[in-house]
């Protein structure tokens, strides 16, 4: 049965517990950050199990929960049990990792099904940004042609922005303890979009390590993905940029990784699973 945390200090000194202090080396799928972890046990959507030796916390996402894990080793035989559908995230190095292929078995063995592959791609938006200017102007006509106009999505279109996504990516993608703040996401630009009139047909949503990317339907085949990502790069911040950005491409999707390679992305080796538990 899941226990929910009440405090940050609670939380804190789970933490100790099982991670500062714990000797047994295990693996782990947790990346996120305090800021984010405060908010959500202020209202009581953090909930954690021990099993054998293993902590795992989960993240209330309204219909699904997000699991997390610390010091999963070879001696960790079952998974916990929740109330809602369990997505949980697991992340390989190289192929065939011993490790990992044992993290395989044991989700499998507790009916959770791998529901899609990512392969990491690096990107540089700075050796992007002095071919941005050129890219835009060659293909503004697209815009032009088809009504459309491009643009930094407004603080009031969030709902737009999460529906664009859980629509056409799914709802394990949607925004999540993962994410930064809407509002600081909107204030540093972060997120664009292009419209139809007022409709929002576009949105890209960048963080660092995992951004979305979602054009409707209606809409593919004209390269939108790609003006977006080349919009974005021309923001003046990527002038003498020499940060990598890592996203995530579905590994069966052919449109995608067309879209990575006019982006001269360069995949490292890195795979997400997603298993996913139904109930």
């Amino acid at each position: 049965m899941l226990k929910t945390i009440k405090s940050l200090s609670e939380y804190e000194q789970l933490y100790n517990e099982y991670v500062t202090e714990g000797h047994v080396r295990g693996y782990l799928n947790y990346f996120i950050s305090k800021k984010n972890i405060s908010a959500y046990i202020n209202e009581e959507k953090i909930k954690y199990a021990v099993v054998d030796g293993t902590l795992f916390l989960f993240a209330d996402q309204g219909n699904y929960y997000k699991m997390y894990f610390w010091r999963l080793t070879a001696k960790t035989k079952s998974l916990p049990d929740a109330d809602k559908e369990i997505c949980c995230d697991i992340y390989e190095q190289q192929n065939n990792n011993f490790t990992v292929n044992v993290l395989h078995q044991l989700f499998i063995e507790n009916n959770y099904e791998c529901k899609q592959k990512y392969e990491q791609v690096r990107l540089s938006y700075g050796n992007l940004h002095t071919i941005s200017f050129k890219y835009l102007e060659e293909n503004k006509w697209k815009l032009y042609e088809n009504n459309m106009r491009i643009g930094t999505v407004s603080l009031n279109d969030k709902s737009e922005v999460e529906q664009l996504i859980v629509d056409y990516m799914g709802k394990y993608n949607k925004l999540s303890i993962e994410d930064e703040d809407w509002q600081e996401q909107i204030r540093n630009n972060n997120v664009v979009g292009i419209y139809v009139a007022d409709n929002l047909i576009a949105v890209y949503y960048f963080t660092e390590k995992a951004s979305r990317i979602v054009v409707g339907k209606n809409y593919r085949g004209q390269n939108l993905s790609v003006y977006l990502r080349m919009y974005f790069a021309s923001q003046i911040r990527w002038a003498i940029s020499s940060k990598n950005q890592y996203d995530w491409a579905e590994a069966n999707n052919i449109s995608t990784k067309i879209t990575f390679a006019k982006l001269f992305a360069i995949y490292t080796g890195k795979i997400k699973y997603r298993y996913v538990k139904t109930i």
